[in-house]
This record gives C-alpha cells, sequence and structure tokens, in this order.
C-alpha cells in the first residue's frame, strides 16, 4: 500500500470511527475536566501544570479506549509511560497535548527523542507515528479542539495539524479535517510495513 504524508491521505487512511473516537474523547475529557473545576475548584487551582495535564490525559485516553473497543483494526497497547493505539498495523496514534503553536511535550527520553525524530521505535519499521490530541490554552487553562498532527522532531513545529470537527450534524455526523495549506508531501511505501513474520522477526 502506498500513502503520501498529507493529513488528507493519513486521515483517510485511519477512518471515520478513529477519527471521531479523538472527537469523542476530546469532548468527553472536556466534559470531565468542566465537572472537576466545578465540584472541586480549590483543587483544580492548586493542581500544577503537569498534575493538571496527566489528569486531562488520563481521562482522553479512557475515552480513546472506550470510543475504539471492538473497531476492527485498531489495538490499544502501553509501554512505559506511553500509551498508544496502532491502526492496521501500519499508523500510530500517540496521545499528546498541543500547545498555542502546535508544539507537543514529552520528557526528553531517548526512547521520545527516537519517536518524534522518525526513528518509529514503538512498532518496529516502518509505523507512521501520529500525534492525537486537542489543543491546550495555556493562559486559561481550557481544552481546545481537537486535533491530529505529523511531526519529525520532539520539539519542532508539526509538519503538518489537522483541526477536527463534526460541523453542524452532532455526535453522529462524520468527522471533517481542516489540514493547513503546505507544499506537497513526499510519498510513504507501506507496503510491508507493521507486518511481523511468524518467527517475529520484521520484514
Amino acid at each position: 500500500m502506498t500513502l503520501d504524508a498529507s493529513a488528507d491521505s493519513l486521515s483517510e487512511f485511519v477512518g471515520q470511527p478513529v477519527l471521531s473516537a479523538i472527537v469523542t474523547a476530546r469532548d468527553n475529557s472536556a466534559t470531565d475536566y468542566a465537572k472537576w473545576r466545578r465540584e472541586s475548584p480549590s483543587e483544580i487551582a492548586r493542581a500544577t501544570s503537569r498534575g493538571l495535564a496527566n489528569r486531562i490525559s488520563d481521562s482522553f485516553v479512557a475515552h480513546m479506549v472506550a470510543a475504539l473497543d471492538g473497531v476492527d483494526d485498531v489495538v490499544f497497547r502501553e509501554r512505559g509511560i506511553s500509551r498508544y493505539f496502532v491502526v492496521r498495523d501500519k499508523v500510530v496514534l500517540i496521545c499528546k497535548r498541543h500547545n498555542a503553536k502546535d508544539k507537543i511535550s514529552s520528557y526528553p527520553t531517548r526512547s521520545a527523542l527516537d519517536v518524534w525524530g522518525g526513528a518509529p521505535t514503538l512498532e518496529g519499521m516502518g509505523t507512521i507515528n501520529l500525534a492525537a490530541g486537542y489543543r491546550w490554552d495555556k493562559d486559561v487553562r481550557e481544552i481546545g479542539v481537537p486535533v491530529l498532527s505529523y511531526r519529525e522532531g520532539l520539539r519542532a513545529s508539526p509538519i503538518w495539524v489537522a483541526d477536527l470537527s463534526r460541523g453542524e450534524g452532532g455526535a453522529s455526523a462524520p468527522v471533517r479535517i481542516v489540514p493547513p495549506a503546505g507544499p506537497n508531501l513526499p510519498t510513504l511505501d507501506l507496503s510491508d510495513f507493521g507486518q511481523e513474520r511468524k518467527d517475529g522477526s520484521q520484514p
């Protein structure tokens, strides 16, 4: 199978159930967050930026797992502190919060630097790593729109970031992506990627 690395191509590859799960997880996490703020305002006010991020991230991942339960060709996995979804053995979605400039943060471990530096260590050679999450406004501590992004480099701005929206159709409406205008991206040959042989080796 051949893909190009554009938002349109990769979003089509992961499919509507996955895009819908990202939007649903964002919406449900925002509902959880609003409840926490309403019921425990002093606790939220005292929370550190990292503590609040971790709590919302746990909620987001839990809602992603629930939304994708039973969806064919999507597998949830954990490796150390990494929690991610493998789509059709070829695309890895890592749940990440994006800042106002669409950068992501992570502890700069060797693993994290490899994953976001173009070396797909999570699932072996050939997977494409995408960040799935939401945009965060740190000044007002609010959860923004759901997003999907593709990048090379942990600290770098993304090659592209796409906002996800259901428009006016409600929870059952298809998810639309709003990718940025940009240059044509290279074609990616995924014909052998992510497929393990029976003996456990990579092709």
